[in-house]
């Protein structure tokens, strides 16, 4: 499991070595059977993600338009069906905010590591390359 997981979330090696020279020859990397299902995975979180990201105004929207236009809330007294549903409009935005920092927080979190990770594999990548052909640099 600990293997399936590494390579579902794990940096990918064309993502530090880009590609592979083979003499002359430039070789694109081809990720392996189980490379290619954790960014089918990833790609179809990400769909969702987005997905309820940018319909979330929407369905809050149509929900407070729901409640505001039901039976119940129509036999009380227009001013305070108004105030409770402007409040209770208000608790949804606020809802919405606090769910997007805390989704941002958790992501940066959990993605911060890898990051780091992956640049610094990068950069010191770079600098064997350039040690190889000090000619490149600059």
């Amino acid at each position: 499991m600990s293997l399936f997981w590494s390579c579902l979330v794990g940096p990918r090696l064309y993502s530090v070595y880009g590609q592979i020279r083979s003499g002359k020859q430039v070789i694109p990397y081809v990720a392996n059977a189980l490379e290619q299902f954790g960014n089918n995975i990833m790609k179809g979180l990400n769909i969702m993600y987005n997905i309820g990201y940018f319909a979330s105004p929407f369905i809050a929207y149509s929900v407070y338009q729901w409640e505001y236009s039901s039976y119940i809330t129509a036999a009380k007294l227009p001013t305070l069906k108004m105030a409770k549903s402007n409040v209770r409009l208000l608790g949804y935005f606020v809802l919405y905010l606090v769910f997007l920092v805390l989704g941002a927080a958790i992501f940066s979190a959990i993605e911060a590591p890898e990051e780091i990770s992956t640049i610094r594999a990068i950069r010191r990548r770079r600098q064997e390359f350039l040690k190889d052909f000090p000619c490149l640099s600059g």
